[in-house]
């Protein structure tokens, strides 16, 4: 399980409930954010002809989650 804790001045990466890595580097953003799923490979992932393909992602569900002032 992956999780991400932003608030107004860092982020806080998990994997299966332990802190990965925190960060306040770059600028939290400030906006309302949305998911975006994708196996997209980039020029950082690699050279593409030595990837095994096709490529498929399982996603067994989301949640997400708004903190609410006073609760």
């Amino acid at each position: 399980m992956f999780s991400l804790w932003r608030t107004t001045g860092e982020y806080v990466f998990y994997v299966d409930g332990q802190e990965t890595w925190r960060t306040k580097a770059g600028s939290v953003c400030q906006v309302p954010l949305y998911l975006k799923w994708s196996t997209e490979i980039g020029e950082s992932a690699g050279d593409i002809r030595k990837a095994k393909l096709p490529d498929d992602t399982i996603i067994d569900y989301v949640r997400v989650f708004d903190v609410v002032a006073g609760k």
